[in-house]
């Protein structure tokens, strides 16, 4: 199976407004300066919910979707504003002229967040890392407020850089070139140590690079019938609404390990998904996968399931980060299909 994420040399930024009621609210009242500030709701009649606290705020547990009430107990010196919707369109738009100078392929999501593709304008204005230095100063400079910027080789790493800490950073997550220890194992090992270490550092490895990936188990129980399963790991993922299940293999791919794991997503959706949730996709790790062998497996399979591979000692996490895009893609396919259905 060829590596569908071998895009040559394109440059995707992600470029998200910190906090952004927020922050922009701070600019209008230099008053709060140093203090906790959260906006949403009707502050003289205490109801409704956060729909954006600063980082003040957030450091006692206020959080986005909080009921004003609940904000006011874990943070009691906290100050609430009301939205004004129209005022953070204006940041928008102004935002959104910057970025215009570096390209016109954009894509945003919402008020504060946009894809930029910057593949075009390297040779003029910089590589990815330097348009993201200067989007960030020019935001901060002209808009008095501060960018996470995410920069990468495709949309979901440019996104996963800039969701992966709160503040002004500047994050690249790159293509190849980023091989670390990824096992600790005492050789010789055993065939369940290898399996409970690989799975543990995949835990690590989507908790830490997909902020929306949550943790449910690990050898989840399923029952169908009288008879007890347990996918590897399980997951999942928020902003697309659905589980994600890992299973893993400690010898190379083989065709009947697609049948199991179409047997997992089934059960997934019938016994566990909820009625508005996506349907469930799949990763199958395993040592090797013979190009054909999975080419042929997949063919005919419905489920969104992506074989990919893992080494004992060495493992490449840009190989890892291929296959979690792939995993990202596919599942952003088939919320779409679900959608227009």
């Amino acid at each position: 199976m060829q590596e569908v994420m071998k895009m040559g040399d394109r440059v995707i930024l992600h470029s998200d407004i910190n906090c952004c009621y927020a922050s922009i609210e701070h600019l209008h009242h230099p008053e709060l300066a140093g203090k906790p500030l959260a906006v949403g709701g009707d502050p003289e009649a205490r109801h409704g919910i956060v729909l954006t606290a600063d980082y003040i705020a957030k450091k006692y547990g206020v959080k986005t979707g909080m009921a004003l009430w609940q904000a006011k107990e874990v943070c009691p010196d906290i100050t609430f504003v009301s939205p004004r919707m129209d005022l953070y369109l204006r940041f928008s738009r102004m935002a959104h002229e910057i970025y215009a100078e570096y390209t016109d392929r954009q894509e945003p999501y919402g008020i504060d967040e946009c894809w930029l593709d910057v593949t075009g304008s390297s040779s003029l204005k910089g590589d990815g890392l330097l348009i993201a230095q200067e989007i960030s100063r020019r935001m901060k400079s002209e808009l008095g407020i501060t960018v996470s910027v995410g920069v990468s080789f495709n949309k979901i790493f440019a996104k996963l850089g800039s969701d992966y800490k709160n503040g002004c950073y500047l994050i690249l997550i790159q293509n190849r070139c980023m091989k670390q220890k990824f096992l600790d194992l005492p050789e010789p090992y055993k065939e369940y140590d290898l399996k409970k270490a690989i799975l543990k550092n995949m835990k690590k490895f989507l908790l830490e690079f997909g902020r929306d990936f949550i943790f449910i188990d690990e050898e989840y129980h399923v029952q169908v019938g009288n008879n007890d399963y347990y996918v590897d790991l399980l997951f999942y993922h928020r902003e697309l609404q659905c589980l994600v299940a890992i299973d893993l293999k400690i010898d190379d791919f083989k065709p009947e390990y697609m049948g199991k794991m179409d047997f997992y997503l089934e059960a997934l959706d019938r016994d566990i998904k909820k009625p508005h949730e996506n349907p469930s996709v799949g990763m199958i790790l395993c040592k090797n996968a013979d190009t054909d062998v999975v080419e042929y497996s997949l063919s005919r399979s419905l489920s969104q399931t992506m074989i990919a591979e893992y080494k004992t000692k060495l493992i490449d996490k840009s190989i890892l980060q291929r296959k979690l895009a792939e995993l990202y893609d596919i599942a952003e396919e088939e919320v779409k299909n679900s959608q227009q259905d």
